[in-house]
């Protein structure tokens, strides 16, 4: 009732409207609902009559509501003027205090309520969480930190690879490629397939339920959470969808996000027959129906469950206690089942799949890929597009930066950030250290260290759900207050907690040592009280930090009838290098006790790297510990493991003490020698020996890189059976070569390449093609440059006296070529018919670059010619195709099996719209990297996996 007393008439048609709209309609309805059923037995003389009674009834009834509630108002009115002319005097009766009510709030509509929710589904997952760690933690010393670290998922996700589960059965092939597709394979370089992303197999209109594997801080529950975002910002609008996320295929719909941990404290500790669902929907609407306000929106989501399906999001298997693996999975089973519709993710780490006790039948299996080269560098640039967002006026700055950093992380430079950059974890540390600081620091331990303290002492968390974000180093000194400097403690027991577990030759989990648990607590209750070690070891069951809880294993030296153990490892095994090397450091003879360790075991290699860093690049300097270390590697019958890494350290010692270098002056010359022998035999891995050839090439490698391997003429068997894979290869034949002559052992080098390039005055076109290591096959060069160069070559090894003057060299035909790569027999690779790894620089290798020229084995090669097949293709004279014009689309003619050297295609003067066979598989799987295997390019083509090596033969041998 308002209390404004010059307002009657407004009171009164309130009071007017608040009684009819209720009872006119009632009586309405009634009355069309009365004419409708008995209308038809009603005279017609008689139905004016009704309505004449009727509308006389609405009148009377309207004038009755019009009196009493003017009545109403005239009382209220006068109530209200005789409490003003009352005398102030009041009795107050005392009553006992009333419950404290809280105001009625008006319930919200369904829209209201479904607005409210995708609100926060948005505001709650697209928050860029950079693993725990805030901004001002991570640049403690700067106010402006917020506003130079991105603070959004959206803003820097990129779609993550997946690819099937190795614990999954392999899906047949379908089918055999046709000859076309056969023959552009072999023509072609071999191409990364195309591979699903997170986003697309979670929207797989095939495929309603899946579980998303990967390590920890691979980037699962990020996808997750920017799908949820994604979802949630377009349910409204539908056709942004296609826009913010054009992978998603299943349309938009509801999304919710149910964390498996907590759903596991909701269920039974057993199966109860069926009522798993029943504890599964409360779950759901709890989460939901987060307030008040949201009670009853759990009606719309089972609606759209049944309708159009809703998206359930079940993060973190892994983090179930054992005892609920199996309610748990039974659960959710029992739950969608009863769900048709509804798409569903259950994310797990890979390592805790791996038991069967995990798997979720009938459910297929992704495993989240490593960010590819070309994801991290979209990840750079979207970091800093962000921050020049925030920041306009700082633009050159951040687009400096962000060149920087991919530079940084991809020059294959002594720090080897390559090597972890490919986890988002991990990438996002280095780019954090990298926004705060003006670089990143030249040395690998700098970095490691700034990412150590990140993870470890930066690491902020909740407890529960409102608690302060505290990081560990917060939590322990809460813990234990009267306990001083916990925080170095902490590093000082994590770095013998790492070097325990290699000395000790732990259990492996993949390349790292496993941590158990009696192990952790062994080595750091030494450091920390009882209460700080207790939240140590929450930290590492619960937080992707710098220890990481991995499951439990049975030990090898426990009783049989113990049960298993909980065990942890670190994030990447060069932190458990960086942290073993800073333990060592303390030992009173570190160089002898590193020496000792390397020579006998693989597991302190990269230790020592670490350790030899420190030595000369952090403050203070010490030139003599390295010398020290050189000569404990370089003792009489040195292992092969210590002469690697002194060649690896040389060049650093001798950047950063140039004065030191001939001291002694016999150190460098041994170094170079045992490294030579090293790069020649198999005992290094094929990663490990590409990084010696690299360091040899630093050094000045001391090979004769121009060596030539002699062939005699004769017969041999060229191309593949029946049954080989590709066509073009087909038939096997016998060619016989007319005339001996000689060939390359190597591939030409880089080395002798830019002297070319700068004797001859010659325009290389691609200045890549100058760039690289000085023993690494050139490349980038067409096969008129191959040409040019040996007419060069052969004017200038005349007036060498290499060759005679009868003498040319030139680019081998294919038949040349593949009588060098397989002697006389037809072996499918140099070495013999079954494929060995070790070999060649295959994708098998996992280099997925060049590498030094010859560093591959050459034992069981019969001609000794080294690269003949994996590091790049390389030119022959030989004619591929002819194609009809410019297009290059169509096909005029092919030059096929069996090899004829009379049809012409060793014709040198033909056009450009000949290809020009490739031999070698470049890189390529061991279908490619086959001394049979043929490929084309166009003779003008440049590329970064074309080289050539060159032949040496009288000049009447081709053109007699």
């Amino acid at each position: 009732m308002s209390n404004d007393p010059q307002q009657p008439g407004t009171e009164i048609l309130k009071r007017i409207v608040e009684k009819l709209k209720v009872q006119e309609f009632l009586f309405a309805l009634g009355l069309v609902v009365a004419l409708a059923v008995f209308g038809g037995f009603i005279l017609p003389d008689y139905i004016p009559l009704i309505y004449l009674a009727t509308g006389v009834a609405l009148i009377l009834y309207t004038v009755t509501v019009v009196t009493t509630a003017y009545r109403k108002v005239r009382d209220a009115k006068e109530g209200a003027t005789q409490a003003r002319r009352e005398p102030s005097t009041v009795i107050v009766t005392v009553l006992p205090p009333a419950p404290s009510v809280e105001p009625v709030r008006p319930a919200l509509s369904e829209f209201e309520q479904l607005t409210m929710y995708l609100d926060r589904v948005r505001n709650t997952n697209n928050i860029l969480r950079l693993v725990g760690i805030s901004a001002e933690a991570s640049d403690p010393q700067k106010s402006s930190a917020e506003a130079r670290t991105p603070t959004s998922l959206s803003d820097v996700f990129i779609s993550l690879r997946i690819d099937r589960y190795r614990g999954e059965p392999e899906e047949q092939a379908q089918g055999k490629p046709d000859r076309e597709h056969q023959q552009e394979m072999a023509r072609l370089l071999e191409r990364e397939r195309k591979q699903l992303t997170a986003i697309e197999a979670l929207s797989d209109p095939k495929v309603l339920r899946c579980v998303m594997l990967g390590q920890p801080g691979s980037g699962k529950s990020s996808v997750l959470r920017y799908a949820a975002y994604r979802l949630a910002e377009s349910f409204l609008s539908p056709e942004r969808l296609k826009e913010t996320m054009p992978e998603w295929q299943a349309g938009e719909m509801l999304s919710v996000l149910a964390p498996l941990a907590l759903l596991a404290e909701s269920l039974p500790a057993r199966a109860q027959g069926g009522k798993l669902d029943d504890h599964v929907v409360a779950f759901v609407q709890a989460q939901v129906e987060w307030c008040a306000e949201m009670n009853g929106f759990a009606r719309r989501v089972w609606r759209e469950a049944r309708e159009r399906g809703v998206l359930f999001l079940f993060d973190g298997l892994d983090e179930v206690a054992p005892e609920k693996r199996a309610v748990v999975k039974e659960a959710i089973d029992e739950f969608l089942s009863a769900r048709g519709k509804c798409r569903a993710v259950v994310t797990c780490r890979t390592y805790s799949y791996g038991d069967d006790k995990w798997r979720l039948e009938g459910w297929p299996a992704y495993n989240i890929e490593p960010l590819s080269r070309g994801e991290q560098e979209s990840f750079i640039q979207k970091w800093y597009q962000t921050l020049i967002q925030n920041d306009a006026p700082s633009r050159p700055l951040y687009e400096k930066k962000a060149q920087s950093l991919e530079g940084a992380i991809f020059s294959g430079d002594a720090r080897q950030l390559h090597q972890i950059s490919g986890t988002p974890l991990l990438l996002t540390l280095i780019a954090i250290v990298h926004t705060h600081q003006e670089e990143l620091p030249r040395s690998r331990i700098l970095i490691y260290r700034e990412c150590v303290n990140l993870l470890l002492l930066r690491w902020q968390k909740r407890r529960q759900v409102g608690d302060a974000l505290k990081s560990i180093a917060e939590r322990m000194k809460d813990a234990a207050p009267t306990a001083s400097g916990l925080a170095d403690k902490v590093l000082e027991g994590l770095a013998e907690v790492a070097y325990q577990a290699r000395d000790r030759d732990a259990m492996k989990h993949g390349d790292s040592m496993l941590i158990d648990l009696y192990l952790l607590r062994q080595v750091m209750m030494r450091y920390l009280p009882e209460a700080a070690l207790s939240v140590f070891e929450d930290y590492c069951l619960n937080a992707n930090g710098l220890l990481l809880a991995i499951g439990s294993r049975r030990l090898r030296d426990r009783p049989a009838h113990e049960e298993p153990v909980m065990c942890f490892a670190f994030p990447h095994l060069s932190f458990e290098e960086y942290l073993a090397s800073q333990y060592i450091a303390t030992l009173d003879n570190p160089e002898e006790a590193l020496a000792q360790r390397n020579a006998a075991s693989d597991r302190w290699f990269y230790a020592g790297l670490f350790l030899g860093e420190q030595y000369a690049l952090v403050t203070p300097k010490r030139a003599r510990n390295m010398l020290e270390m050189f000569h404990q590697l370089l003792k009489d019958g040195a292992a092969w493991r210590n002469v690697w890494l002194a060649g690896v350290l040389w060049p650093l010692f001798c950047a950063e003490f140039p004065e030191r270098r001939g001291d002694p002056a016999e150190l460098e010359g041994r170094v170079r020698e045992r490294l030579t022998t090293l790069c020649a035999t198999g005992q290094l891995l094929p990663h490990e020996r590409a990084d010696a050839g690299r360091v040899l090439s630093e050094m000045g490698d001391p090979r004769d890189l121009e060596e030539l391997v002699a062939i005699p003429k004769g017969p041999f068997i060229m191309g593949s059976k029946e049954e080989g894979p590709w066509l073009d290869e087909r038939p096997q034949h016998e060619v016989v070569i007319p005339g001996d002559y000689r060939i390359g052992k190597y591939p030409v080098t880089v080395k002798l390449w830019k002297r070319f390039v700068d004797e001859a005055k010659y325009d290389p076109r691609v200045p890549d093609s100058l760039k690289g290591y000085d023993n690494h096959p050139a490349h980038d060069v067409s096969w008129h440059d191959a040409c040019n160069f040996c007419e060069w070559l052969t004017d200038v090894w005349r007036k060498e006296g290499k060759i005679g003057e009868n003498e040319e060299a030139r680019l081998p035909t294919e038949a040349e070529w593949e009588r060098a790569a397989r002697d006389t027999d037809g072996r499918e690779w140099p070495w013999g018919n079954t494929f060995e790894e070790n070999r060649a620089n295959t994708s098998e290798s996992g280099i997925r670059r060049t590498t030094a020229v010859g560093i591959f084995p050459a034992k069981e090669v019969p001609t000794k010619c080294l690269d003949m097949i994996g590091n790049v293709w390389e030119w022959t004279i030989s004619l591929g195709a002819e194609y009809q014009d410019k297009s290059y689309a169509k096909r005029v003619r092919e030059f096929k099996y069996p090899y004829d050297p009379g049809d012409e295609r060793e014709d040198m003067r033909a056009a450009d719209n000949f290809s020009r066979v490739v031999r070698g598989g470049s890189g390529g799987s061991p279908g490619f990297a086959r001394c049979a295997c043929r490929g084309g390019y166009l003779p003008f083509y440049r590329g970064g996996n074309v080289g050539f090596r060159v032949v040496v033969s009288p000049i009447s041998l081709l053109n007699p």
